[in-house]
């Protein structure tokens, strides 16, 4: 474990082992604490529980789907169950949403949804306590889909193209709050 600390605020990181031949393709928060889900690229999902020091990975969940991991996993419980997650995700094609069902007590995740989308998702955030994704398109779009269903919630926003090559970003800001950023290549 390494710490570091700058004025009031602590940094606290640790070193979890996982085998040797796996890699971590995305991570996502499962809580505001210290679970956490990762895909393990041609594996499936592991669930990481780093309550202690030395940390916990449960066994594989598997999936034969393919994921865009630089658009992380979007994490949401499943009421007060915590054996069973929502899981959505970004499918490598970087136009479809897919929201999974991932539960302890199986070995494979399960489909709730897959939702076409217009465009490409160039940025995606939501929190394990909210209802909702919100994904930023290609084509200037802002969707909001449900974590829990994976289906489009209300009505999108849209904003003119970013242009080509310009990095696009959401963040977070509180619940039902995000921002996005856009900047010209």
């Amino acid at each position: 474990m390494h710490r570091a600390s700058a004025s009031n605020s602590r940094l606290q990181t640790l070193e979890v082992p996982l085998d040797a031949d796996s890699k971590i393709a995305a991570l996502g928060p499962a809580d505001n604490q210290s679970k956490f889900v990762a895909y393990i690229a041609g594996s499936g999902f592991r669930c990481l529980d780093l309550i202690s020091e030395a940390g916990s990975w449960t066994s594989t969940i598997a999936f034969d789907g393919t994921i865009n991991g630089l658009l992380g996993l979007h994490v949401h419980p499943v009421g007060g169950d915590d054996r069973s997650l929502h899981v959505s995700l970004v499918e490598a094609s970087s136009q479809t949403w897919v929201c999974l069902l991932l539960q302890a007590n199986r070995s494979k995740a399960e489909t709730i949804e897959r939702t076409s989308l217009p465009a490409q998702v160039m940025a995606a955030c939501s929190s394990p306590d909210d209802e909702v994704a919100v994904v930023a398109l290609a084509n200037g779009s802002v969707r909001f889909l449900g974590l829990a269903d994976g289906k489009v919630v209300g009505k999108g926003l849209k904003l003119t193209p970013a242009p080509a090559g310009a990095v696009v970003a959401l963040a977070r800001l509180k619940p039902k709050r995000v921002a996005l950023i856009r900047d010209a290549p």
